[in-house]
C-alpha cells in the first residue's frame, strides 16, 4: 500500500494529520532557517546546528512514539495496516543518522574556517 492509496474513512479521526502536518511545517521552517545562516558566523551556526538537533529529537521521538504505541494498537486489529510506514520510518532513521554525522562535522572547531576557506 503507498501513501496515494490511503484513503480517509468518512467519521472516522485522522490520528496522523495534525501530527504530520505540524512535522511538515517545522521541516519548511528549519529548511528556510538553514537557507538563511550564514554559516561563517559561528554564532549564527551554532544556533542553526542546536536548532537541526533538537529538530531531529522531536522527529526520533515522533517515529518511536508511532513505532512503540500507534502502530501496534493499529496491528492489533489489521496486522498489515501499517507495513507501509514501517519501511518509511526506517529510511527516516538513516536519513537522521546521516544528518547527525553532518552535524557533527558541522559542529567542529574549524568549520567556520572550512566554510570562509
Amino acid at each position: 500500500m503507498t501513501q496515494d492509496n490511503i484513503r480517509p474513512v468518512p467519521g472516522r479521526p485522522n490520528i496522523y494529520h495534525g501530527i504530520h502536518k505540524g512535522l511538515r511545517l517545522g521541516h519548511a521552517r528549519l529548511l528556510v532557517r538553514i537557507g538563511a545562516t550564514d554559516f561563517s558566523d559561528i554564532a549564527a551556526a551554532a544556533g542553526t546546528v542546536a536548532a537541526v538537533q533538537e529538530f531531529l529529537a522531536l522527529a526520533h521521538g515522533h517515529l518511536d512514539t508511532e513505532e512503540t504505541i500507534i502502530h501496534p494498537a493499529i496491528e492489533a486489529r489489521d496486522p498489515a495496516a501499517t507495513a507501509h510506514a514501517h519501511e518509511g520510518h526506517e529510511d527516516h532513521e538513516r536519513a537522521f543518522d546521516d544528518l547527525v554525522a553532518l552535524l557533527r562535522d558541522a559542529a567542529s572547531p574549524d568549520a567556520g574556517q572550512r566554510v570562509a576557506a
